[in-house]
C-alpha cells in the first residue's frame, strides 16, 4: 500500500534507511559522532513514521488512526524516560518504566488496529460478494426475460407453422380423388389418415373406360412435408396422364424420368 498509494514516503524511508547504514559505518570511524548522529536521525524518523500515519489517515487510511496513538504513545513514553535520566522528572516506577509502559500500549493498540484492518478486508469481501451476487442475480433474471421472450417467439411461429400446416391439410385432401364410385357394380370405400397434418399418400380412382377402372396408390418416402412435396411432384405428373388408357409399365416409365 506505501509503494502504490504513497510513493514519495517510500522514497523518505528508503533514503533514511541507507542514512542509518551510513551511521552504522560510521562507527568505525568515530562512535561519538556515530551516537550523534543516530540519536538525530532516530528523531527525525520517528517524526516522519508519524507524519506518515497522519497523511495516511488523512488520505482514507480508518486504520491509521489506531497507528497514530499508538507511536504517540510509545513517543511519549520515551520523551519521559529521557526526561527522568535528564533528571527533569522525579525518578519512580512509571517515569523509570515509561518506555515498557508506552510499549505495551503500543503493542495493544497495533493489535486493534490489525482486528480494524481484517474487518475493513472482511466487509470488502462481503461487498465484492454481494455484487456478484447482485451482478449473477441480474444477469439471471435478463436471461429469463430472454428466455420467455424467446419462447414467446417459439409459440407464435409454432402457431402459424401449425395454421400453415391446417391450411396444406385442407389443401392435400381437395386434391385426393372424391368421386370413388365411378361403376355401378363396385363401391370403393376409403379411409385416410396421415401420421401428421400432411403427409406422402395419395389414391386416384379413374375411369378409362365403360368396362375398365384404375385405382393409382402411391405411398412416398419419408412423413410429414418433405414427402408431401414429393407426393405433389407426383400427382403433377399424373394428373397429366390419368386419363389414358397406358398401359402399367410405360406409365411407370413415365415416372422414371
Amino acid at each position: 500500500e506505501l509503494k502504490v498509494k504513497f510513493f514519495s514516503l517510500r522514497q523518505i524511508c528508503i533514503f533514511l534507511q541507507f542514512l542509518f547504514f551510513l551511521t552504522f559505518l560510521l562507527l568505525f570511524i568515530s562512535i561519538k559522532y556515530s551516537l550523534i548522529i543516530q540519536n538525530l536521525l532516530g528523531f527525525v524518523a520517528a517524526t516522519f513514521v508519524l507524519t506518515a500515519g497522519i497523511i495516511s489517515f488523512m488520505k482514507g487510511n480508518r486504520s491509521a488512526r489506531f497507528f497514530i496513538v499508538a507511536w504517540f504513545t510509545f513517543l511519549f513514553g520515551v520523551i519521559l524516560f529521557t526526561l527522568t535520566i535528564l533528571n527533569v522528572l522525579p525518578a519512580n516506577f512509571f517515569t523509570i518504566h515509561t518506555i515498557q509502559i508506552g510499549s505495551f500500549l503500543e503493542l495493544v493498540l497495533l493489535s486493534f488496529a490489525l482486528s480494524d484492518r481484517y474487518q475493513i478486508i472482511q466487509s470488502e469481501s462481503n461487498r465484492v460478494q454481494k455484487e456478484l451476487l447482485d451482478t449473477e442475480r441480474k444477469a439471471n433474471e435478463t436471461l429469463e426475460i430472454k428466455v420467455k421472450e424467446r419462447t414467446i417467439e417459439l409459440n407464435e411461429s409454432l402457431r402459424i407453422i401449425k395454421n400453415d400446416l391446417a391450411i396444406a391439410k385442407k389443401i392435400q385432401s381437395a386434391t385426393l380423388s372424391s368421386n370413388l364410385n365411378q361403376n355401378e357394380k363396385l363401391e370403393i370405400v376409403v379411409r385416410y389418415n396421415a401420421m401428421s397434418e400432411v403427409g406422402g399418400d395419395f389414391y386416384s380412382v379413374n375411369k378409362l373406360d365403360d368396362s375398365t377402372l384404375r385405382i393409382f396408390l402411391a405411398d412416398a418416402t419419408g412423413h410429414g412435408v418433405q414427402a408431401a412435396l414429393i407426393m405433389m411432384a407426383i400427382q403433377g405428373i399424373y394428373d397429366g396422364i390419368k386419363n389414358f388408357a397406358l398401359p402399367v409399365n410405360e406409365i411407370m416409365e413415365i415416372f422414371s424420368k
